[in-house]
């Protein structure tokens, strides 16, 4: 019997990565609302960012990809693009002030793992930013969303509402210490989704990154944050192969 573990790690693995540069402007208005930074991250990038396409439309930015698994072919073709395997919600090598704008993309907090991680996701973005820069976060916003997201995952999946619920908690706590935040629809075909912006204020900014830091610090204490063992995973043909028995994880 597979663990709760494996089938989500397959199930994330299994959805749409592949994002092209159009989509991310679209959903995430980064030309309307731009702080002209170059450093970007994104979070849960998939493959999406390793194209030539995605490059020259963005061209002039530097992007890092945090993803639970990295292609390592795709890592070598495109080495101007610095590549992260880790859980973002736990990874804590980012410090203050390192880019001007995170992208998360159909990613966080979608898919984290408790209202701990989704608040975590918001809180770490947030102290990573350099002071005016900003969060974009596109997420469906759906009847559906939540048997959608059930779906990918599977009954091992945790509840869907306290986590968002906890993403909601993190946003009022980073807007109440002084962050600006936009919340715009975006129109498609057949959906309505949703982009928050969240923006690092300027003034104030080293008040705000310790506020911030000891948040993260308080949650992580109170708490065993669930992470992904992205170390026990390689990426295989986009699919999640177990590293110590070299069987593909279904």
């Amino acid at each position: 019997m597979p663990s709760a573990n494996k089938i989500i790690v397959n199930n994330v693995l299994s959805q749409y990565r592949k994002r092209d540069a159009d989509i991310y402007n679209k959903r995430l208005f980064v030309h309307e609302f731009s702080s002209f930074g170059k450093d970007i991250l994104l979070v849960g990038g998939g493959v999406g960012c390793y194209q030539n396409s995605f490059l020259i439309y963005f061209e002039g930015l530097k992007f890092t990809n945090i993803d639970l698994h990295i292609d390592p072919m795709m890592h070598q073709k495109f080495a101007q693009i610095k590549s992260i395997q880790a859980d973002f919600t736990t990874y804590d090598n980012f410090v203050p002030n390192m880019f001007d704008e995170v992208w998360a993309l159909y990613s966080l907090p979608l898919y984290a793992m408790s209202p701990e991680a989704s608040k975590l996701f918001v809180l770490r973005s947030m102290l990573c930013l350099r002071p005016g820069g900003w969060l974009r976060v596109g997420e469906p916003v759906e009847v559906n969303v939540c048997d959608r997201v059930r779906y990918m995952y599977g009954e091992n999946f945790p509840e869907f509402g306290p986590i968002m619920e906890g993403y909601e908690r993190a946003v009022k706590f980073v807007k109440d210490m002084g962050a600006t935040y936009k919340e715009l629809v975006y129109n498609s075909n057949h959906t309505t989704e949703k982009t928050d912006l969240l923006r690092k204020p300027y003034r104030d900014s080293h008040e705000f990154d310790l506020a911030v830091k000891n948040e993260i610090d308080f949650i992580s204490a109170a708490a065993s944050i669930p992470a992904f063992d992205t170390d026990a995973y390689k990426c295989v043909n986009n699919k999640a192969v177990r590293i110590s028995y070299g069987e593909t994880v279904r």
